[in-house]
């Protein structure tokens, strides 16, 4: 953060309006810097891809850059170090990503209730996503919470990689998530979800050698293995709606 916002006079300088203006001018920006860093921390990254204040976003793992919070199935755009852009830039620039604290000049928000990254990439929503038997892969990406119609706090919780359908005996799910190195970080879970109460029944996840669990999973020890992770199920019946979980940082 600067320390010395304006120019300080000479003895030589005139007392003119212009170098007046200028000097308050300077002052300005200083005590807007100021606000900014009291109202939560940034970061300042190169932009990936062109961006718009407002917008959810992320720095990627695999090169630094800045990117929008997107919720693909098949590629999801996420890392750990995510918040909401605070200021409009074009790829190439130098972008300025707020982390934590609180950002107004948002619309139409619903005070006291979650926010949400939309499947739009970036966009925000209000609505938690649900899988769906059947259905595609959800991602839910809570980023943070309205205070007011036009301010969130943005707090961004661990994002929760889903996919919900029926298994027979040795039928596999393959859930897409952003990096982890060899399974360090990430969390999983399976629930019996026929008949109704999402991840009210939870069944036992187990090693994929693994010969008594109801469901093994498989991840680390390769590329791939590091942005998915494979659930297969064991028991004889199989499962006749079941949702799948991964859960990172």
């Amino acid at each position: 953060m600067t320390t010395n916002w304006h120019t300080p006079f000479s003895v030589s300088d005139p007392l003119t309006s212009t170098l007046l203006n200028t000097k308050l001018s300077q002052l300005d920006s200083g005590i807007s810097e100021l606000n900014d860093t009291a109202a939560g921390a940034y970061y300042y990254p190169s932009l990936g891809e062109n961006v718009s204040a407002g917008e959810a976003g992320y720095i990627s793992i695999a090169d630094g850059n800045g990117y929008k919070l997107d919720t693909n199935a098949a590629a999801p755009g996420a890392g750990i170090i995510r918040g909401i852009f605070k200021t409009t830039g074009p790829m190439g620039s130098t972008g300025k990503l707020q982390l934590t604290g609180i950002m107004d000049g948002f619309t139409g928000l619903t005070p006291r209730q979650l926010v949400y990254v939309d499947t739009t990439a970036g966009a925000l929503t209000q609505t938690r996503p649900l899988p769906t038997s059947g259905g595609a892969q959800i991602a839910v990406m809570e980023i943070g919470i309205a205070l007011s119609t036009t301010e969130i706090l943005i707090r961004p919780r661990p994002i929760s990689y889903e996919k919900r359908d029926a298994m027979a005996l040795n039928d596999t799910l393959v859930v897409n998530h952003h990096f982890d190195n060899a399974g360090h970080m990430r969390k999983l879970y399976c629930f019996n979800t026929a008949g109704g109460g999402y991840r009210t029944h939870q069944v036992e996840v187990g090693w994929w050698s693994s010969t008594h669990a109801d469901m093994v999973n498989q991840y680390g020890g390769g590329a791939s293995l590091e942005v998915s992770t494979t659930f297969k199920c064991l028991r004889s019946a199989g499962l006749s709606d079941v949702t799948v979980v991964v859960e990172l940082p």
